[in-house]
């Protein structure tokens, strides 16, 4: 167990000093990184991103994703939120959330702090560091089991489902990776996705070309018809043995030829090349997604709240 320190001392941190940091980190969560970052502040108006670093005593240090809006504070902006241990971290868990979210919020003048965590099971990292703290039911998401291979995926899926891919192939539709070439179309059919199922876009639309970059925490898919053009995306966010559904979205024509279908089982098969054995498909904010995580699978389950108000203390 960490050790009780009087005096925390936060260091605030520039983006290119934190990168360095959290590079040589426990990272646990591919949340952390910038272009997740600022995907969150685009979509959640008033929040900015105030990276630290704490200095937890003997215990050693501590990064934390701070994102802040007035007084109120919250961890991590996308996805889940998690606090990451640096190089030197002396203790096997995390300090208790109250006691680290009193500290951190003495030492920068926030009155609130929350943050999501992921359900137990999915990530024995965050179960491990993490598992002492007093969280309660947060949004459900959806599980899906890779464990057994892509092939099970498939097997084990609603048959409509299965159709719709043949029938996405029958229309001449094919799979291929998601490009640096692709980002106008990816953020078009965000957009578009958005507005269909009436979601606020935010004060900005993210910059969605790092999704097509290569990079190590992302796995995405594309499917275009014979001209080439991008009918539906399938992204997916990776790290630990786990992948985070992140953007699921389509165009007009590629719901008529079942297009996001194509997109999604493609990554899903990928997925299994990369050694992911679970996938958090993410919480269902309409019928309409909740039937396409549940077709294809998804097991709803909690996620874990965690919040701290001074006037607790």
């Amino acid at each position: 167990m960490p050790e009780i320190v009087d005096r925390v001392v936060v260091a605030s941190l520039s983006e290119p000093d934190w990168h360095q940091v959290l590079e040589t980190a426990t990272g646990i969560m591919p949340f952390g990184g910038t272009p997740w970052l600022r995907w969150g502040a685009a979509a959640a108006a008033g929040f900015q991103f105030n990276p630290v670093l704490l200095d937890w005593g003997r215990s050693g240090e501590l990064l934390v994703p701070l994102c802040v809006s007035g007084t109120a504070g919250r961890i991590g902006a996308f996805g889940y939120g998690m606090v990451c241990p640096t190089v030197g971290w002396q203790d096997r868990e995390l300090p208790g959330f109250d006691e680290l979210a009193a500290a951190l919020c003495a030492a920068t003048g926030l009155t609130r702090l929350r943050t999501l965590l992921p359900p137990p099971g999915l990530a024995a990292a965050v179960d491990r560091l993490t598992g002492h703290w007093d969280a309660v039911a947060g949004p459900p998401t959806y599980l899906l089991d890779l464990s057994g291979g892509a092939g099970m995926v498939w097997a084990g899926a609603r048959g409509s489902v299965r159709t719709a891919v043949r029938r996405a192939g029958a229309h001449g539709v094919r799979s291929d990776v998601l490009g640096p070439q692709d980002g106008a179309a990816v953020a078009q059919l965000y957009r578009s996705t958005l507005e269909r199922n009436q979601a606020a876009i935010g004060d900005q639309a993210p910059d969605l070309a790092f999704l097509g970059e290569g990079r190590p925490d992302v796995l995405a898919r594309v499917a275009r018809d014979a001209d080439g053009v991008v009918q539906a995306i399938s992204a997916f966010a990776v790290g630990h043995g786990c992948a985070f559904h992140v953007l699921q979205a389509t165009s007009e024509t590629g719901r008529r030829t079942n297009a996001g279908h194509l997109a999604f089982f493609s990554a899903v098969s990928d997925l299994e090349g990369a050694r992911v054995r679970r996938i958090d498909l993410g919480s269902a904010k309409s019928g309409g997604q909740e039937r396409f995580k549940r077709n294809w699978g998804g097991v709803a389950v909690d996620t874990r709240s965690l919040s701290w108000a001074g006037d607790r203390w």
